[in-house]
């Protein structure tokens, strides 16, 4: 599927930056053979350059008598083979013209330009009007990306070359391709961005991608590339399909998307949160398949201060932990807007969660995500997945999550989820007391087992006294606890 899309009208100002090669080096194509008979975007561009040399054609793109005319005149001039066939040598000297570049203004070579960038390449430049402006100098710098051609927005010999020889085909062929992520649009979607500044986006979207994989400590169809495609599909902004690779993109939002990323440093919500789906692996863990996207979202987020605009019913930008905000009190499902007011709310776990996060640290969200990794057959219910990953969480981070929950709000979670939020067992590791958290209490409640004073006859809270794990219950589990409390020392990860 090729097709145009209208571009934006481009207000801001570009700063000229070199970025790496795509591909590689350019090479000379072949120049196109034009005769009499021929019609097309080459026979079009030939006109308005034989015009530059003052023949005065009708530009129409068919080679006509009156072009073989000039053609053969033009020939006879330069000392050429005069056979009124345009071939290598007066291509050549056709094109030996002042590099067209910003505040160039001949018209008819300007207009073969832009005729060509419009009709062989794909762009909708607002006018074939023989003006050098900055969309046509973005669409010149394009095209020199895609062809590995120094990105500077000027057509010199080279350029002409590729501008006439090159196909849209031999455009598309380099994508715009990072190490784990790569671009496959149509050209035409790039008229709102830099080619420097999408450089950077696909940088950025690497070490998301690598983010991601340090969260769930694995990669999406064993390492294969993430390919985002455009898509005339209606099933959203963008979406994804279970257990593969790849982004499909909807065509009416990526060229606005990409003037937002030019313009404010935005790294796209959009494609990270449909990045987060892809490192769902299996949806083993996936209690609900958009609350994790954006979850893990925000990990990328907060660990790469990346800026973000979240929906777009803001223009608000959020650069890393700023976004907690977002899902607190800004979004229409945040959660003041929801829980706070009796209402359940995605937006609101996801704030709820991060409130937990920042009590106990993303390392045991990574240890429990890996545990789901490795669990060959998780709970068939959203209900069963939510208690055990909070089990798991627990038992990793030593800490009472559910109990930083309020009462209410996990009232909300159970009609959300239908059923009783509880831990799947109490097998806690240093819960000797059974409370739910690791205290000195529970270093308190070991000593008393020890010395006969209260002994601990709950065969669950027995195997969360012995700390060490070396089968018995003494005096040196209780100074592990200790040890734990004061930061002077880890416990194993739990049952």
């Amino acid at each position: 599927m090729k097709k145009k899309l209208t571009a934006c009208l481009l207000i801001f100002v570009l700063v000229l930056t070199s970025i790496a090669p795509i591909s590689v080096d350019a090479a000379t194509l072949t120049w196109p053979i034009l005769e009499f008979g021929d019609t097309g975007a080459n026979v079009t561009a030939l006109q308005y350059l034989l015009n530059y040399y003052g023949y005065g054609l009708t530009v129409n793109g068919t080679f006509n008598s009156s072009t073989d005319d000039a053609v053969r005149e033009f020939q006879s001039q330069e000392y050429l083979t005069v056979d009124g066939i345009v071939e290598t040598d007066m291509w050549i000297v056709l094109t030996a013209v002042p590099a067209q570049r910003m505040s160039s203004y001949n018209s008819d070579l300007t207009k073969a330009i832009q005729y060509l960038l419009n009709n062989k390449f794909g762009f909708e430049l607002p006018a074939v009007n023989g003006i050098f402006d900055l969309n046509t100098k973005m669409a010149v710098m394009m095209v020199q990306a895609k062809l590995n051609l120094p990105q500077n927005g000027m057509v010199d010999a080279n350029t002409w070359n590729n501008l006439i020889s090159a196909s849209a085909q031999d455009v598309y062929a380099y994508y715009t391709e990072g190490e784990y992520v790569r671009l496959d649009l149509e050209l035409s979607y790039y008229q709102n961005i830099t080619p420097a500044n999408l450089k950077v986006w696909i940088d950025r979207l690497d070490s998301a991608y690598l983010s991601y994989e340090e969260l769930v400590g694995a990669t999406p169809q064993n390492g294969t590339k993430i390919n985002i495609v455009d898509s005339s599909g209606t099933y959203g902004w963008a979406w994804v399909y279970p257990n593969t690779s790849t982004i499909y993109w909807q065509e009416d939002y990526i060229a606005s998307t990409f003037g937002q990323i030019n313009n404010t440093g935005d790294w796209s919500f959009g494609i990270l949160h449909e990045m987060g789906h892809l490192f769902d692996l299996q949806n083993k863990w996936n209690f609900n398949a958009e609350f994790f996207a954006v979850f893990k979202s925000y990990y990328v987020i907060e660990q790469l201060s990346a800026a973000v605009i979240p929906d777009s019913y803001t223009s608000v930008l959020y650069v890393g932990d700023e976004l907690k905000a977002f899902f607190e009190t800004d979004a229409d499902s945040s959660y003041d807007n929801a829980f706070a007011n009796g209402v359940f709310s995605w937006g609101g776990a996801e704030h709820l969660f991060i409130m937990i996060k920042d009590a106990i640290g993303w390392e045991p969200f990574a240890q429990t995500f890996r545990y789901f990794s490795d669990l060959p057959s998780p709970p068939a219910t959203n209900l069963g997945k939510f208690n055990l990953f909070m089990t798991k969480l627990r038992d990793f981070s030593h800490a009472n999550v559910l109990g930083k929950i309020s009462p209410e709000d996990l009232a909300l979670f159970e009609e959300e989820l239908g059923g009783t939020i509880a831990y799947t067992n109490r097998l806690f590791l240093g819960d000797a007391d059974g409370d739910g958290d690791v205290t000195a209490a529970d270093a308190s409640a070991i000593l008393r087992h020890v010395v006969s004073i209260a002994p601990i006859t709950d065969p669950e809270l027995l195997v969360n006294a012995d700390v060490n794990l070396d089968g018995a219950v003494n005096s040196a589990d209780s100074s592990a606890i200790l040890r734990y409390l004061v930061n002077l020392d880890t416990l194993p990860p739990g049952q």
